[in-house]
């Protein structure tokens, strides 16, 4: 997985949700005040019409931060829909009752309430389930979803022995690594609320070119010939025995490969206890085995 945002970058925090300072007087009750009780954590109920967010907006999120500001707060924010005829607040201010089940693609009035202050039409959206304020109001999956695709994983350093251009049939190949691939860590944050992913690798999915593959889920190291203990350094895993040889292959070698798997666990500013959320699979390293019969000649 390559998904790059302008590595080194600073996350661009915009305060997009100008709120006007007072709602306006033909407001009505309903309208001025959210759902009650909304849940606490962070996002949105399809079933009910609130939007909760501990934050605003962020505009054009640009790179990663170096971790969670866990000491920055900012007024909560809760946003809710109400219908707008023909699209459009009622020229005298009054708008309709509170949506209790927004349509999708429908245009209703977004009305947000920024901590204690009074409820203030903020504009007209497109209700869409995955973006239910239209972008006014990011929520922390969003923010999730924005770390995640900070991740970019690297080609395993991966060492054999034998050296891949003199494998040797009936002889094993080895596979190591001279450092275990390390785990990695992102983080986005947008005002108060943050999401920090660690990415562990897991397993590996070894190819060998002639149609038979290995998982494993251990990570040996690399063999060392100065270590005097050979058979100590056999891996536990990463290994392969090539019964017939290459040369009647395309390019006389076995295309063998390596794809390491990592899953990433994340906490949030909502969510303090690790989530595995999601398992994916690294960039793949080519290994190009020529494996040879071994010769001998007797006198």
């Amino acid at each position: 997985m390559r998904v790059r945002i302008a590595a080194g970058a600073v996350l661009a925090i915009v305060w997009l949700l100008a709120l006007p300072s007072a709602a306006s007087a033909q407001d009505t009750r309903d309208q001025n005040n959210p759902p009650p009780e909304p849940p606490p954590d962070v996002g949105y109920d399809e079933g009910t019409q609130g939007v909760f967010a501990g934050y605003d907006a962020v505009e054009n999120p640009i790179g990663e931060v170096g971790g969670p500001v866990r000491g920055r707060t900012a007024p909560r924010v809760v946003c809710w829909l109400v219908h707008a005829p023909d699209g459009t607040p009622d020229p005298g201010g009054v708008v309709g009752s509170i949506v209790s089940t927004p349509t999708e693609g429908n245009l209703y009035l977004l009305m947000c309430r920024r901590g204690d202050a009074a409820a203030t039409p903020v504009r007209v959206i497109v209700y869409r389930v995955g973006d239910p304020t239209d972008g006014t109001v990011v929520t922390e999956t969003q923010v999730t979803e924005y770390m995640l695709a900070l991740f970019e994983f690297e080609l395993p350093a991966i060492e054999t022995s034998p050296p891949p251009e003199v494998q040797v049939v009936n002889i094993e190949t080895w596979l190591g690594f001279p450092t275990a691939p390390p785990d990695q860590t992102r983080t986005a944050q947008a005002g108060p609320l943050w999401s920090q992913g660690v990415a562990s690798p897991t397993s590996m999915l070894l190819t060998w070119g002639d149609g038979n593959e290995t998982v494993c889920d251990v990570f040996d190291v690399a063999y060392d010939p100065e270590n005097p203990d050979l058979e100590g350094q056999r891996p536990t895993c990463a290994r392969y025995l090539y019964e017939v040889d290459s040369h009647d292959r395309p390019g006389e070698v076995y295309r063998a490969s390596v794809t390491v798997t990592y899953d990433i666990w994340v906490t949030t500013s909502e969510t303090p206890a690790p989530v595995l959320a999601a398992t994916v699979a690294g960039p793949t390293l080519d290994l190009d085995f020529d494996v040879a019969q071994l010769q001998a000649v007797i006198r």
